[in-house]
């Protein structure tokens, strides 16, 4: 008889607190969905299978071509401006060697191969293609602010850049998002104010390929959607 009661008390209790409006029980909402992150810093060890691009050169340096990078592993024969500047590349190994990585490449359509050994982790004269390709995606055509005072203009003819000032918090169209110059800061942004005037920054969007402690320009840092 007592175990009856018991149960029944039991019963009623589990009754009374699912019934209370104080209580919700079970599942409230769903989780939005994880936005994936395309710009990712690709530590040097991960790199087999990714693209790169040989970027732009200063034209004074032209004539060196790309000096850290070898064609079919000859310390002495590197790859010339001419003929690889945006010329697309794939990571087919990767070794360590004495601290840094020793980095094989193919060229797709060439039976050559590039080879290269990192510095500080880093290759000088190219880029991740995919950085390129996805700063394109997401802000070529866009208006983004620009959070700094200072772009640059360049002068092809006499091979000159120079200071193109602006305020902070300035509009600016992205008319075309290219390769720039230099490896730690390896994306231009060509920019247009409102008075159709064209000036450019070079920025890194990922930390892949950047040299450890160098000197760059942060994209997050100098512009805001």
């Amino acid at each position: 008889m007592k175990s009856s009661i018991l149960f029944i008390f039991l019963i009623y209790s589990v009754l009374a607190y699912s019934q209370s409006p104080y209580i919700k029980k079970g599942s409230i909402g769903k989780n939005p969905p994880t936005k994936s992150n395309a710009f990712q810093n690709i530590p040097v060890s991960q790199w087999v299978g990714h693209k790169f691009i040989f970027i732009d050169v200063p034209k004074d340096s032209r004539e060196f071509g790309y000096p850290f990078l070898n064609i079919a592993g000859d310390n002495l024969n590197h790859p010339d401006y001419e003929n690889y500047v945006g010329k697309i590349i794939q990571v087919t190994s990767v070794t360590m060697q004495g601290g840094e990585y020793h980095v094989n490449f193919n060229v797709p359509g060439d039976e050559l191969y590039i080879d290269a050994t990192t510095m500080n982790h880093s290759v000088d004269g190219i880029a991740l293609l995919a950085d390129i390709e996805n700063a394109r995606k997401k802000w070529l055509n866009k208006t983004l602010k620009f959070n700094g005072t200072n772009l640059l203009t360049y002068n092809d003819e006499t091979d000159e850049t120079h200071d193109y000032k602006t305020k902070s918090g300035t509009l600016f169209k992205v008319v075309d998002i290219v390769a720039g110059d230099f490896t730690n800061m390896p994306i231009r942004f060509i920019l247009q104010d409102s008075k159709g005037n064209i000036a450019f920054t070079d920025v890194s969007i990922s930390d892949t390929n950047i040299e450890k402690n160098a000197k760059t320009y942060r994209f997050i840092k100098l512009f805001s959607e």
